[in-house]
This record gives C-alpha cells, sequence and structure tokens, in this order.
C-alpha cells in the first residue's frame, strides 16, 4: 500500500458479525495480529518495568480472529493501558485564572 494507493471506504464493514464505523476494513486487509504485537511492543505493552516498585505498563493480547484484530487496531478491543488518574506532580494548587490544569 503506498500514500497514493485508491483505498475502499465504506460507511460501515461487518467483520465477523461485528459492525464498524472506522478504517477496520483496512487493519484487516493489511495487518495481521503478529505485526499488530510488535507495534504493541515497540510502545512498551506486555514490558516488565524495572522502576523498584510494582507497576504496570499496560497489556495487549495477539488478535487471532479478524474481528479482533479490527477492534485492536482502532482502541475498540480488550488492551488496556494504565495511567494515573492525575500527575502526581504538580500538585493542584490555586494558580492564576487560566493557567490551572486539568488532568
Amino acid at each position: 500500500m503506498r500514500p497514493s494507493t485508491a483505498v475502499q471506504c465504506p460507511s460501515q464493514v461487518d467483520i465477523g458479525g461485528r459492525i464498524f464505523h472506522t478504517f477496520a476494513m483496512l487493519a484487516t486487509q493489511h495487518l495481521d495480529g503478529a505485526a499488530l504485537a510488535s507495534m504493541a511492543a515497540a510502545f512498551g505493552f506486555n514490558a516488565t518495568p524495572t522502576l523498584g516498585v510494582p507497576a504496570i505498563l499496560g497489556h495487549f493480547t495477539t488478535p487471532s480472529q479478524p474481528v479482533d484484530l479490527a477492534a485492536d487496531a482502532f482502541r475498540q478491543g480488550p488492551t488496556w493501558s494504565t495511567r494515573p488518574a492525575r500527575p502526581p506532580w504538580p500538585p493542584r494548587s490555586s494558580t492564576a485564572r487560566g493557567s490551572r490544569r486539568s488532568w
């Protein structure tokens, strides 16, 4: 596939009995579970952190069915990541109007 390649872009597509409203069809035509798992690993999923404290960075299960691949490719599958509700620093405080961060 190249940037100049024309592709179909239906408003919805049925993959494995599930209706998607995205480019899910392209994911199932040009991507496989191993490639998606490799990219997830590049972003730290399934890694074991060496922080000195217990931590979980994220979990990714390699999809084996087209419907799972389509869902995972668009963050609609069981993949999960973790992050704190808000960063521990800087602490929330009264600041000038408009400069308060919303985490």
